[in-house]
């Protein structure tokens, strides 16, 4: 008596474990489910808007998620730089708004994942120097803003690769 016990146990316990690997399927289909939910959540912004949160920096991949974003604006914080991947997930990026913070010069690497850049702002901030090669990767670069910074002198390759530049504005600077 005993020993069927066992026997319907473990019989039992064999339909048991096709019906756990069923659950588990299910289980990870749904998560799979959740995970492309969340997903095409992010997937549907397009502006994303961070300012006046006192931001002293951003983690490298805060912005992988947002495959479609067109504008970013991180104005009114206290950033002094970025890390140069930031960006790569953004190949739709149209608006770059890094106003009132306190970059002191602009690194080349921001833009090499982020080529479609077309309106960069850094007005307001501590910039003394911009490189000669800094907006390379901005080919499609229409405006750019570098008001009331403490940028003294500029090369005169700075702006060679944006041929679609329309306007360029640095007042108030020393």
């Amino acid at each position: 008596s005993s020993s069927n016990n066992e026997n319907e146990e473990s019989s039992g316990g064999g339909g048991d474990t096709a019906e756990q690997q069923s659950d588990e399927e299910a289980a990870l289909s749904e998560e799979t489910k959740e995970d492309k939910d969340f997903l095409d959540f992010f997937e549907r912004y397009q502006t994303i808007v961070f300012n006046l949160f006192n931001l002293t920096s951003i983690e490298p991949s805060a912005f992988d998620f947002f495959r479609n974003i067109r504008s970013i604006d991180l104005s009114h914080n206290r950033l002094k730089a970025l890390d140069p991947t930031l960006l790569n997930a953004s190949d739709n990026l149209r608006d770059l708004n890094l106003n009132y913070n306190q970059f002191t010069s602009i690194d080349k690497g921001w833009f090499e994942g982020a080529r479609t850049i077309e309106r960069f702002a850094i007005d307001h901030n501590n910039l003394v120097d911009i490189g000669a090669d800094s907006l390379d990767y901005l080919e499609r670069l229409k405006l750019f803003q570098a008001i009331d910074n403490r940028i003294e002198k500029l090369d005169v390759k700075l702006f060679s690769k944006n041929t679609y530049l329309e306007v360029v504005s640095f007042e108030l600077n020393r």
